[in-house]
């Protein structure tokens, strides 16, 4: 009889362990979830980037013309300074993704770019117009969902096609978390809340 007096206060207490951590564990989850997924503003410019290097987040198009490099009133004596004195100088095709690496949902950038023969430039597709021309402009835009990177393609043709040159600076993006970023949470909680009571558990003394 006092074995299953024992057994059944152990497994009452055991319930009742579990159910406290678990109301915690739910409490903790409904405090942490608004700012796993909450949006947040990246702001990206040039300046701790040194002149004639990529950025880390900017990336080429191999698939055409391509290339780009941070750049400054020395180097590119045409184009005014915006912010600072380094900007990103840019021809064709290239790709911007987030510096902490989450998805884009907005982004605003600033840009210089001056006038070409049937110049095309566009932002992961759509064409920017109306263009201000010789002097800096600011530029935004949102995607219908997330994505990785988008792309800033600028191009004229004089019969044949050539990379149009265009400068960009003072970038900001709009970013939301990964799906799976509110799942790690979880089971990162989850761990150290159930993990030292399993590990009691496991323990010769409450095997006895």
């Amino acid at each position: 009889m006092n074995v299953a007096r024992k057994s059944l206060a152990a497994a009452a207490a055991l319930t009742s362990c579990i159910a406290a951590r678990c109301h915690i564990l739910f409490i903790l989850l409904f405090c942490s979830l608004p700012r796993a997924l909450a949006q947040r503003t990246i702001q990206s410019g040039f300046e701790n980037y040194a002149v004639d290097t990529r950025p880390p987040f900017v990336s080429l198009d191999f698939r055409t013309i391509s290339h780009a490099a941070v750049a400054d009133s020395s180097t590119i004596p045409s184009i005014p300074a915006f912010e600072g004195q380094r900007f990103l100088g840019a021809g064709g095709s290239i790709f911007l993704e987030s510096p902490n690496g989450q998805a884009i949902e907005a982004y605003t950038l600033h840009l210089f770019i001056r006038d070409a023969p049937n110049l095309r430039f566009g932002i992961e597709g759509q064409r920017s117009a109306p263009l201000q021309f010789d002097t800096w402009q600011t530029i935004q835009g949102s995607f219908d969902s997330p994505v990785q990177s988008f792309n800033i393609s600028g191009f004229y043709s004089v019969g044949e096609t050539f990379d149009q040159f265009y400068a960009i600076d003072a970038v900001q993006f709009t970013t939301v978390p990964e799906p799976q970023t509110f799942w790690l949470i979880t089971l990162g909680l989850t761990a150290v809340i159930f993990l030292p009571h399993w590990k009691r558990m496991k323990s010769p003394a409450a095997l006895k």
